[in-house]
């Protein structure tokens, strides 16, 4: 299971990475801040991380067609469910081949009673 920062962490380094640049290039006696905005953002995916719910308790399954004709479309349906807690919110991205496309390729779901479709 890859672990990915999530849009908003990366829109918050993003946000305070020109002003941080433009403070130390400004004043280089405060090259600091910039490097603490990293350390802060940083520090708040690691808080982050552990107040995630567990992998381990996470149950994912694919329902598919059992065959589909050539060039033909069909329609799978991916169902998540937790064990304990569950995050309101869940992003799932699939991925296809040059035989298979998948469309959309992420999703995001509400999680309702800690299951989701």
């Amino acid at each position: 299971m890859n672990i990915y920062p999530t849009r908003r962490a990366i829109a918050l380094m993003a946000a305070g990475a020109g002003p941080a640049l433009l403070v130390a290039l400004a004043a280089p006696n405060l090259w600091l801040i910039a490097a603490g905005w990293v350390l802060l953002v940083f520090s708040l995916m690691a808080v982050d991380l552990v107040l995630a719910p567990s992998p381990a308790g996470l149950e994912l399954r694919a329902v598919t067609p059992r065959s589909l004709g050539v060039g033909r479309p069909g329609e799978a349906v991916v169902r998540a469910a937790f064990e304990g807690a569950a995050p309101r919110r869940l992003e799932i991205a699939t991925g296809g081949d040059a035989r298979v496309a998948v469309q959309p390729e992420r999703r995001a779901l509400t999680v309702t009673d800690g299951a989701a479709e």
